[in-house]
């Protein structure tokens, strides 16, 4: 009976060896690294902050890209209703019209142009310099009435002309 009553207190040692080593074990492993719970809530938080900041910069590219397209589209509808305007004042022009009333609608016609570009961008605003000038030499011309009137008013048109697309180029 002695050697079972050694054999449970050994093994009662034993155990308590064991349950001792254990919470040493676990005792020393928090000590040493960050608590694992906490590692991993920070991780779900920066994939989160992320995944936020990218959808948010996604959206605002969207955005931007949008009015962008909505603001060349209104540009390309401007240009093409002078470019109609015009061809009209060089029938009326070549018809011998009057000068105030051809003066008039250039006007007209500079000032929506002038709407148009003021949202463009600065290629397109380089493009309204140069139209610009060119209703300047026009209205000069029409006022010394020289036949460059003409010219002139062809050459914003062609200026006009050189983004608008028509069906029959598809």
């Amino acid at each position: 009976m002695e050697q079972k009553n050694t054999n449970t207190t050994l093994v009662i040692v034993i155990g308590i060896i064991s349950i001792a080593s254990l919470i040493l074990s676990w005792t020393a492993y928090n000590r040493t690294g960050p608590d694992l719970e906490v590692m991993v809530t920070e991780q779900v938080e920066e994939a989160y902050r992320n995944t936020e900041t990218t959808v948010t910069d996604g959206a605002q590219a969207i955005e931007r890209e949008t009015e962008e397209l909505i603001d060349d589209t209104v540009l390309l509808a401007a240009r093409a209703e002078a470019r109609a305007e015009l061809l009209a004042i060089e029938t009326r022009v070549e018809a011998g019209a009057g000068l105030d009333e051809i003066q008039a609608d250039l006007n007209a016609v500079e000032a929506d142009l002038d709407q148009a570009y003021a949202n463009a961008e600065r290629a397109a605003n380089q493009e309204w310099n140069d139209l610009q000038t060119n209703f300047q030499n026009m209205e000069s011309s029409l006022r010394t009435n020289t036949a460059e009137a003409l010219e002139f008013i062809g050459g914003a048109i062609s200026l006009l002309e050189e983004d608008v697309r028509y069906d029959e180029d598809y």
